[in-house]
């Protein structure tokens, strides 16, 4: 089970780093045109919904084998410079759209935009699915295992027992493929978070 709770772990926090990085590029790439015609709501909520994600990053991230202290100080920079940008954009924001609405001269605003942010690694579509696909696939082999190691014995107890035996060896040999797959998909991670594409050969 000890397994099983890593691999879990791993694959929360793979999840939490990935929303929480689309935040952060959605903020970076907002302009003053794009939220003066935003309702405020709606980019108040954004910056709540980055917020969140990466307070979820810091949580699955707590004992997870894939991100170390220094992938979290990066991504806080990174969390704290779409803070920023934001909160620029925010206090420009009602000037910009009484100049656009009521220009009193004929010259454009000048804005200074922030410089961009660090280069940033996303995974591909197909990565992610793959680790939503074997992530449901663990929830099903840990509901198997607690409902085989559970379940109360009825009258015939000796076969019943031994039912129970056979089912937790097929369940402990479904997480053994289980186990065995997420190695081979954490690689395919590593190596383009790396910048090498992940159906590649190692050499």
């Amino acid at each position: 089970m000890g397994i099983w709770n890593q691999l879990y772990i791993n694959i929360k926090s793979l999840i939490s780093w990935q929303y929480c990085i689309h935040d952060i590029n959605y903020i970076n790439s907002l302009t003053l045109s794009m939220l003066s015609k935003m309702r405020p709501d709606d980019y108040r909520s954004v910056i709540k919904r980055l917020e969140t994600h990466y307070q979820e990053f810091l949580r699955t991230s707590q004992g997870s084998d894939l991100f170390g202290e220094e992938d979290q100080n990066t991504i806080k920079g990174q969390f704290a410079f779409a803070q920023n940008h934001y909160d620029g954009l925010i206090t420009l924001l009602p000037t910009y759209i009484v100049t656009v609405v009521t220009p009193p001269k004929p010259e454009p605003i000048k804005i200074t935009q922030p410089p961009p942010p660090p280069p940033t690694s996303t995974l591909s579509l197909t990565l992610l699915n793959d680790l939503n696909t074997l992530r449901r696939r663990l929830e099903v082999t840990e509901t198997s295992l607690t409902y085989h190691l559970h379940m109360p014995l009825g009258e015939n107890g000796v076969h019943e027992c031994t039912q129970h035996l056979h089912n937790l060896q097929l369940a402990s040999q479904d997480l053994d493929t289980l186990h065995d797959e997420y190695i081979r998909l954490r690689e395919r991670i590593v190596r383009q978070l790396d910048g090498i594409p992940a159906d590649s050969e190692q050499a």
